[in-house]
């Protein structure tokens, strides 16, 4: 429960920041071994220091402002003082290696807060690009820089039992340690340097915009990318990828190009094991004679091992099939069965009846493309819904003539159960003819129905329920708020892979 602040109180809390002490130190190593020749060992250099201090918008103004110390540019000093509940401190700033050795925190330590205000008081530091704490065993490497947010914040909700009646001072102290590490870390840097070196006539500078971060689109400023047609592969956890280009926010985007073959990436895929769906080539297939109103396992995520060529559903409930329960397994998986173990496993991909459903299979198998590239991505293509990786509302959907004589209609109304028919402006009849007009139908001579289609071509309909019309349908299927409730054939697939391979 959030509380306004007691009146005539006034809480402060005073905080004097000592952020970041780095142990520094110094390496010049130059010899002369003597056995049948001689040796030199480089000159190497230890400089890690702050640059840069950038204070976020919105912070309350600091009585000393934060700032790099001007006899140790290993420390940053501020003094603020926060007021009101939700008052904020906040600045960025950039820890340089400027030496050619690279720097592993050994230590991370925060302290100065009074036991007890952890529930007032916010405090955090993190790498800017990926919101994730400073941490030991975090590596800087020789010639980078990672920038990094500091934050202090008066917590708003807080508990009556915890607001404060007098002022605070707090002098708090965030310290991190660097030692020399032995090797660096793995980065896109990295990655970038060995492109240039290996393929320097392909690799070029991007200077167009990208969108690396959401809903926010900037000029690029050190973005790389092969423009030539050999597309280069970096190997990863035994697969191939091909490099697209790097990336703002420090990532790389790259395309799954399959394994690695003996440690390399070969021109051609071998074959290997991974989910394939469909049988014999067929990627959707319908299910017929089966009784599935019965009561079977299902999941919304599943595990597999090539070894056993089996498929395990995570967390699996049991439901049954029918008019009233579809909605909720549309997007599912199940063996088919009172088990959560099976070599085939379906993906519940939309409604036929009560008795019958629309599903795709998956299996293990050895064989070229395996895996992801060999599974389908949504059962059916006719719907516009199923052209979505996630989705909503699904609409039946079918594919027949309009019976001849059946009344068509350019809108519908609803009441009670019941669709009618409404003529075109200015007409005062149903027309018999489907155009530009006429959309709406019982098929069959009757204005009134208790489920009405939309032809949306000459013969392909989408059936409506419930009081929809043709816009609500778009809406529920597309664009409503929970729009990304149902899991696409692919999703599945996918999901289960990046948890086996990468997670």
């Amino acid at each position: 429960m959030r509380y306004k602040r007691k009146d005539n109180q006034v809480v402060k809390i005073l905080f004097l920041l000592l952020l970041l002490a780095v142990g520094i130190g110094y390496a010049y190593l130059t010899s002369n071994l003597s056995i049948t020749g001689s040796t030199s060992l480089a000159g190497n250099t230890w400089d890690i220091h702050f640059a840069n201090v950038q204070v976020a918008s919105g912070s309350v103004t600091a009585t000393t402002p934060a700032t790099i110390d001007v006899n140790d540019n290993t420390l940053i000093n501020y003094t603020v003082v926060l007021e009101h509940l939700g008052d904020y401190y906040e600045f960025t700033v950039d820890m340089v290696n400027s030496g050619t050795l690279p720097g592993k925190i050994t230590l991370v330590e925060l302290s100065g807060i009074t036991p007890g205000l952890e529930n007032v008081i916010d405090y955090s530091i993190v790498y800017t690009n990926r919101n994730i704490p400073v941490s030991v065993d975090d590596i800087l490497n020789g010639g980078a820089t990672k920038n990094i947010k500091v934050r202090v914040y008066y917590k708003e909700d807080i508990e009556e039992d915890d607001l404060l009646d007098t002022d605070v001072n707090l002098n708090i102290t965030f310290d991190v340690t660097f030692n020399q590490s032995s090797k660096d870390e793995f980065t896109t840097d990295t990655i970038i340097q060995q492109l240039k070196t290996e393929n320097s006539s392909c690799f070029t500078k991007y200077n167009g915009e990208v969108t690396d971060r959401v809903g926010e689109t900037v000029t690029a400023s050190n973005v790389y990318f092969d423009k030539c047609e050999n597309k280069r592969n970096i190997i990863f956890n035994n697969m191939c990828w091909q490099m697209i280009r790097t990336t703002e926010t420090g990532g790389i985007k790259m395309v799954y190009n399959g394994e690695a073959v003996s440690g390399k990436c070969e021109g051609d895929r071998t074959d290997h094991k991974g989910i394939v769906s469909g049988t014999y080539g067929t990627f959707v297939h319908y299910i017929s004679g089966l009784n599935i109103n019965e009561e079977f396992l299902y999941s919304t995520s599943f595990t597999y091992d090539t070894t056993t060529n089996e498929f395990t559903l995570v967390n699996p409930f049991r439901a049954t099939w029918s008019d009233s329960t579809y909605e909720d397994l549309i997007g599912k998986f199940t063996c088919l069965g009172d088990t959560n173990t099976c070599t085939t496993i379906y993906n519940m991909s939309f409604y036929l009846s009560a008795n019958d459903a629309f599903l795709v299979d998956y299996s293990i198998e050895n064989t070229n493309y395996a895996g992801i590239g060999k599974s389908t991505f949504n059962a059916y293509y006719g719907n516009p819904i199923y052209s979505s990786y996630m989705f909503n509302k699904i609409y039946n959907i079918g594919e027949e003539e309009l019976l001849s004589g059946a009344l068509m209609g350019n809108d519908v109304s609803y009441s009670n159960g019941t669709y009618t028919l409404l003529p075109a402006d200015g007409e005062s009849t149903l027309g018999t003819t489907k155009d530009n007009y006429h959309h709406y139908t019982c098929n069959s001579s009757s204005a009134t129905c208790s489920k009405v289609r939309f032809y949306y071509t000459n013969d392909e309909y989408v059936e409506l329920e419930g009081g929809a019309n043709a816009d609500d349908a778009l809406n529920e299927m597309l664009f409503s708020a929970d729009v990304n409730r149902k899991n696409s054939s692919i999703k599945g697939v996918i999901d289960s892979w990046f948890a086996q391979n990468l997670l």
